[in-house]
């Protein structure tokens, strides 16, 4: 009996990778024909004699990968370097399409710039609409913080979020909802 997959329902899931595999496990991923993104960020690197720009995953152990996850889990997880899939509120924790995207014109826009923090510290702030520049019509969420202002997007089932400082008057906000 073959196992068709081109009919299952793949949604975005977090796969948490061990110690500095996660460009290994990335490549494992799409051999074996998944659909997996790893956010990537050039720094730079202060070496003894030189500085040097290198890449370095944005959330340290994290995988993104496209799946069905009730029908594909054990092809992940016997594959070398992932530790499990992540679970969030007693369920395979999953990624909307929007998030990622922003999560990737983040890494591509703002790179040295990101700040990957514990979502427990940040507390929620306004809810917003960008009208313009390179993330307009996608919502975000602001945190104001010494007088600077924060885009974040929040991802609380790996406890974390990505923030890039950026100029109101640069992004053109439109409010949608004040906690």
């Amino acid at each position: 009996m073959t196992e068709i997959t081109d009919n299952l329902e793949r949604k975005w899931h977090i796969i948490y990778t061990n110690p500095r595999t996660e460009k290994r496990v990335l490549e494992y991923l799409k051999k074996y024909h998944f659909e997996a993104y790893l956010p990537i960020i050039r720094i730079k690197s202060r070496w003894k004699d030189r500085w040097k720009e290198i890449e370095k995953p944005l959330f340290t152990s994290y995988v993104f990968v496209k799946m069905s996850y009730w029908d594909e889990k054990k092809k992940i997880l016997v594959l070398p370097g992932i530790h499990h899939i992540v679970f969030y509120k007693g369920q395979p924790a999953e990624v909307s399409d929007e998030n990622l995207e922003m999560v990737e014109l983040f890494a591509t826009s703002f790179g040295e710039k990101l700040k990957v923090e514990k979502y427990e510290k940040l507390k929620p702030g306004n809810i917003v609409e960008i009208r313009t520049g390179i993330l307009a019509g996608r919502k975000a969420e602001i945190i104001q913080m010494k007088n600077k202002t924060y885009v974040i997007v929040a991802l609380p089932m790996m406890g974390q979020a990505v923030r890039a400082e950026v100029k109101i008057e640069d992004l053109g906000l439109e409010e949608l909802r004040i906690e």
